[in-house]
């Protein structure tokens, strides 16, 4: 039971925060740092008492209002800093082409790195080809074309499902072993 509820990924976090919060109870008895916390807790209260000409409850609630400005303030700081950092190191999200089955190929990423929006081109002239049905006695085949420069670009003994499913599957093969960086840029 208990190894079951610590491989939780919720409810072991809730212990080691359990675990942390009697630590630091017991460390502070120890330290004798209880006086110096109550001290602090008192001096805040007070504090919160004492009169001006804007009450202090009222100064204090609006740092407490100003702290989620604050915080969204930094995280788009971090946000910006971050992507600096990615578009300068070429991050993996800019391998959006490749060459596969004798076609270009071009795709986006999804916030999640799922790929989309896969388009074949060909090689050649860069102009975008579809792929046709050239299925002979119920074997499945297509073919591509290519409209402008007038070349065969080939025929897959596959569906289009299948092949762009393998393409993305080739895509993805890449990116788990680094071998986007050496790829074959349009």
């Amino acid at each position: 039971m208990v190894k079951k509820i610590w491989s939780d990924p919720v409810w072991s976090k809730v212990i080691a925060a359990g675990i942390l919060a009697v630590v630091a109870t017991v460390g502070t008895y120890f330290l004798d740092w209880w006086p110096s916390v109550g001290a602090a807790v008192k001096k805040c209260y007070l504090f919160l008492l004492l009169t001006s000409k804007v009450q202090n409850w009222l100064l204090a609630l609006i740092c407490l209002l100003c702290l989620p400005t604050l915080i969204l303030i930094g995280a788009l700081i971090w946000n910006a800093v971050r992507s600096q950092g990615t578009s300068k190191g070429l991050g993996w999200r800019t391998y959006t082409s490749d060459l596969y089955f004798g076609l270009r190929w071009r795709w986006k990423y999804f916030d999640n790195g799922n790929i989309y929006d896969v388009y074949t081109f060909c090689p050649h002239c860069d102009f975008q080809v579809f792929p046709h049905n050239t299925s002979l006695y119920g074997v499945i085949r297509i073919g591509f074309n290519c409209d402008s420069c007038g070349r065969m670009l080939g025929e897959m003994n596959e569906s289009w499902n299948s092949l762009e499913n393998k393409v993305k599957r080739f895509i993805q093969q890449k990116l788990r072993n680094g071998a986007w960086t050496q790829q074959n840029v349009a």
